[in-house]
């Protein structure tokens, strides 16, 4: 706000100068802008960021049915544990049994038709041998024993097909831990691969980050990480980055990354974790936020450079405020001087005075 500091001097020696008369020297010319100046300085150290996460299981579970049906029990709640392996819960889907068994039945009649067509063509082939049966005969024995093979395994996949539609109606448990959420209760009908419920694993712990896009290029995965919680102990925890997008959703949007926490002794699933990411040094400059003006109908920022009686406009590009500073990229250099009060009045040229000596 120091350009708001120096209105009062600003007006009271405006007015000063205006309340003179002709015979009055004046103290300076008509058009010059009075300004008050800062340094550029260079942005050359590195910086700390701190990014906000949420600690969740390594392994974990949306668990679903793969066919339709009403559900018939279900044997898991939020908050218990479970093992790998449990019945978490059963539909009822009434023509799903029934068509299992016919099949397997199926399965069963063709082997046993089989096996007597196996012996019926091996017994023709020795009357052949004797004279006692013909060719014709035996060449019926053996299509009748092929056609009887085919039908058999189209039996066998038809059963494998309803035997595993049948048990799609069990759901168990993929791996151990405790349920996190269900989202069904006994007696509703529950569509095909709609959720049922959720498994947080035991084990391991990682958290989810949103990156800015400025900080992925100095991030690699295998990385070790530090991390604290901001919340409960206050702990500080070790990591390592596992994985990390390199492309996202749309302009604007953060890189997605995910880190595998190696101490979970002060940490469980769902809880804040914050990630602290030392920037690369840049060689960007910074300037005083009241250094940035923006003009035309773009906005475009500019800063006002001067030297000596005169400004002159430079456009930059601004970037993250470090304290009271904004970093820029243009065509400047640090140690150049550039305007923080008075810049509503200059333009491009625009001759100026100081009021006394650079601002720190």
């Amino acid at each position: 706000m120091r350009h708001i500091r120096w209105l009062g001097p600003l007006v009271v020696a405006l007015v000063a100068l205006t309340g003179c008369g002709s015979d009055a020297p004046t103290s300076q010319p008509e058009n010059d802008v009075l300004v008050r100046t800062a340094r550029v300085t260079r942005a050359d150290s590195a910086q700390t960021y701190r990014l906000t996460g949420v600690s969740r299981a390594a392994k974990r579970a949306d668990l679903s049915f793969q066919v339709s049906g009403r559900l018939a029990e279900r044997n898991a709640d939020v908050g218990d544990a479970v093992e790998r392996g449990d019945l978490l819960a059963r539909l009822d889907t009434p023509q799903l049994d029934p068509a299992r068994d016919a099949a397997r039945a199926s399965v069963q009649r063709l082997e046993t038709q089989l096996a007597n067509a196996r012996d019926s063509t091996a017994r023709t082939a020795r009357l052949v041998e004797q004279d006692a049966a013909t060719q014709q005969q035996l060449d019926d024995a053996r299509t009748q024993r092929d056609s009887l093979a085919a039908q058999l395994a189209q039996a066998r996949a038809e059963a494998s097909r309803a035997t595993r539609s049948a048990d799609q109606q069990r759901l168990t448990a993929p791996i151990a831990g405790s349920v996190t959420d269900v989202y069904f209760q006994p007696g509703e009908f529950i569509p095909a691969g709609q959720p049922v419920m959720a498994l947080s694993g035991a084990g391991g712990l990682e958290a989810r980050f949103g990156v800015p896009e400025q900080l992925v290029p100095g991030l690699a995965t295998g990385q070790s990480v530090r991390l604290s919680l901001p919340l409960g102990s206050g702990g500080t925890l070790t990591g390592r980055l596992i994985r990390l997008a390199r492309a996202t959703g749309g302009p604007g949007q953060l890189f997605q990354a995910v880190i595998h926490i190696d101490d979970t002794g002060e940490v469980g699933p769902g809880e804040s974790v914050v990630w602290h990411v030392r920037a690369r040094p840049q060689n960007d400059l910074l300037v005083p936020i009241a250094a940035l003006a923006r003009i035309g109908r773009a906005q475009t920022a500019v800063v006002y450079v001067v030297d000596g009686d005169t400004a002159r406009r430079v456009p930059v590009t601004a970037g993250a405020l470090v304290d009271e500073r904004v970093r820029v990229r243009g065509d400047l250099a640090a140690g150049d001087a550039v305007a923080v009060a008075g810049l509503s009045h200059l333009t491009d040229g625009q001759t100026i005075r100081r009021l006394g000596p650079d601002d720190d």
